[in-house]
């Protein structure tokens, strides 16, 4: 997948988000119209800060993957708090989040040559570390989050699943099964 592509799709995430702010600011001022209590001046007000939200929101995002993904090229294992096996390289890694019970774990994934790791931001009610060893790994597809992004990977394993919302989710689908392909010639 070409850069500007993945970056598209980013943009495309950010859109519905802005969106999704846009539809709740046209809510808002629907509600304030039927009480009446809207002028001229606030509908502008309503509208334009609904824009710069959403564009503030839709450049934010966009710059904050790209550099947490330079930032993890220049660290490798360094940039991962469970410490590494012995042997243990970075293939890839994403900003991602893990469905745990009802919330979606906000943090980052990595994929090494002998595991899945997620690792959770401090910015979360659950904060843990979910480590997949890939030998446990018996299959894994493409799923939706929120009923309707098709951003999901559901990971199966010997003893269940585990459900992550990831950017570039081709990239995520081609790692993985070119790390499987390689588990599975060395077994």
């Amino acid at each position: 997948m070409s850069k500007r592509t993945g970056f598209t799709k980013v943009l495309g995430i950010a859109a519905i988000f802005a969106m999704v702010l846009g539809i709740a600011a046209l809510y808002t001022l629907i509600n304030l119209l039927v009480e009446g209590t809207v002028t001229g001046k606030k509908l502008v007000e309503i509208v334009t800060f609904s824009l710069i939200a959403g564009g503030i929101v839709l450049v934010s995002y966009g710059w904050m993957n790209k550099r947490f993904n330079q930032k993890m090229q220049r660290k490798g294992m360094a940039g991962i708090k469970t410490a590494a096996q012995p042997g243990e390289q970075l293939l890839f890694s994403s900003l991602a989040n893990h469905y745990k019970g009802l919330e979606a774990v906000g943090g980052s994934l990595f994929l090494t040559n002998k595991r899945l790791i997620f690792e959770s931001h401090s910015l979360n009610i659950q904060n843990h570390q979910c480590i997949i060893p890939l030998e446990t790994i018996t299959g894994f597809k493409k799923c939706q989050t929120g009923l309707v992004f098709p951003n999901g990977l559901l990971i199966e394993t010997e003893t269940g699943t585990e459900k992550f919302a990831i950017n570039r989710r081709q990239s995520w689908l081609n790692h993985l099964s070119g790390q499987m392909l390689v588990a599975a010639q060395s077994a």
